[in-house]
């Protein structure tokens, strides 16, 4: 108990201390025996650590709290509001993740107005993308045809696994035949990735199941014909773009900001190789449209968080930022001016830039002389850039080079000028380890505006699943 003190005090002085911004992902849910609602409150920052010459992205949660009834927005957001008075962090608060219910949208109109965040609020809520990719993956799941299969599977399944003598002997069945028994994973309701888990897990049972059932005229009534086996076989290579991108959205310690328009693409073009390659008579074509419908209803217009954090990404800048968004809208069908496009993203990257800057230029305006004079040779390149803070964009980048590169000119004499005509992409780096937090650190020195970009918005998670660690398996 002394050691949670001790560390509850250090947590106050770093906050106190802090010239970084705070994000916080908030979420409620039951658990226990009672089914109390509980609701977390965590908060997520960089800070530096000197003795690996990176920075570190923290996450400490900061509340763990039965939550009463009624669970509407204004209860949700005094709940929010104490804990960050609490910890005196209600003037640092970037951007608050959470999921998307109408409860939580309340809370967040209401949080806005009381604590004006910056930038007009406009990266204030990042809606869990993890929720939506599991709404998505639902909607298409859920069209007659592929509903029909799966609760034929779990039928079969059911009745092979449904007492202690049909586990006993559908175990001994598989020994006999050289097949490697498990413990079914049944489905909970609400994640998808656990029907995409039961599939992956059982469905090299198939020779066994299916004998197993043949044996009695009960078990025959629940027989899957060659073509139901087809059908479930093809759903898991089906999902697996959602299962990936849901894991790697909701990592803990490494930066997701910049990691969700990869997903977005890589989605896209998953959907894309999915309308050529279906056959029309195949049951996972009734899956497209409603996944088309629902994904184009949360990400039709990528979240501005999201494209500042590509743009900061040194490996894809505003150039590849700007194609991968023509890519998204292309790859589902959408009309694209890439001009118009390509113009809004530099004028957003920018507009953020010059609040930065003018925030920069009253906190440190001497400093920011000094490194000035430091760096007007230029701008050196970064050395050991692997690390924490890992994300791969070689899908990402594979599905680019499809594409003509067209660079983009800067005008103005900004760091983003020097960041953009900067040929950073040479710097050989293994791509699964690129650290990003390692490079702004690095290059803080000559690019101190964007480095405090970097440092917030590399902060943000764009999911609230890791929150659930705290009460169970994570899942949505």
């Amino acid at each position: 108990m002394n050691q949670f003190w001790t560390k509850r005090a250090q947590l106050f002085d770093a906050f106190k201390e802090a010239e970084y911004m705070v994000s916080i992902t908030s979420d409620i849910w039951t658990a226990g025996k009672k089914g109390q609602p509980y609701c977390s409150v965590t908060a997520h920052w960089i800070s530096e650590d000197d003795a690996m010459g990176s920075w570190i992205l923290n996450k400490r949660i900061l509340a763990f709290r039965v939550l009463p009834f009624p669970h509407d927005g204004q209860a949700i957001f005094e709940h929010i509001l104490s804990v960050l008075e609490e910890f005196n962090i209600r003037d640092k608060i970037f951007a608050v993740a959470l999921d998307n219910a109408s409860n939580n949208a309340s809370a967040i109109r209401i949080l806005a107005n009381s604590l004006r965040p910056m930038l007009g609020g406009a990266f204030f809520h990042t809606k869990c993308a993890c929720h939506i990719l599991n709404l998505i993956v639902k909607d298409g799941l859920q069209v007659d045809e592929v509903d029909s299969l799966l609760e034929k599977y779990y039928k079969a399944l059911k009745f092979v696994d449904s007492s202690t003598k049909k586990k006993q002997n559908f175990a001994e069945l598989c020994s006999r035949m050289g097949i490697l028994s498990v413990k079914i994973p049944w489905d909970i309701e609400t994640r998808w990735n656990s029907t995409y888990l039961l599939l992956k897990k059982t469905l090299h049972l198939k020779p066994a199941i299916d004998q197993a059932l043949s044996r009695c005229p009960t078990g025959q009534l629940y027989r899957l014909n060659p073509s139901d086996w087809m059908s479930l076989e093809a759903l898991v290579p089906f999902l697996d773009c959602f299962y990936t991108a849901t894991v790697r959205l909701s990592a803990t310690y490494t930066p997701t900001a910049s990691a969700l328009l990869e997903d977005l693409v890589a989605i896209s073009d998953w959907y894309e190789q999915q309308i050529k390659n279906l056959p029309e008579d195949s049951v996972l074509r009734e899956a497209l449209s409603p996944i088309r419908k629902k994904f184009l209803k949360y990400w039709s217009d990528v979240p501005q968080l999201t494209i500042i954090a590509s743009c900061l990404d040194p490996r894809l800048k505003v150039s590849q930022t700007s194609r991968s968004l023509s890519i998204i809208k292309r790859n589902f069908g959408l009309d694209v001016n890439e001009q118009q496009l390509e113009d809004d993203v530099k004028n957003l990257f920018e507009s953020v830039y010059k609040i930065y800057e003018q925030r920069y230029n009253r906190a440190r305006s001497a400093q920011q002389q000094g490194r000035r004079g430091e760096g007007s040779s230029g701008v050196s390149q970064p050395s050991n850039l692997s690390g924490r803070g890992r994300g791969s964009v070689s899908r990402l980048l594979n599905i680019l080079n499809k594409c003509s590169d067209t660079p983009i000119q800067q005008q103005s004499n900004t760091e983003i000028q020097i960041y953009i005509s900067s040929d950073y992409a040479t710097v050989k780096v293994d791509d699964e380890n690129f650290d990003i937090l390692r490079f702004w650190n690095q290059v803080k020195g000559v690019l101190p505006i964007l480095s405090s970009m970097a440092r917030d918005i590399f902060a943000v998670p764009v999911s609230t699943v890791a929150c659930h660690v705290l009460a169970g398996p994570i899942g949505c």
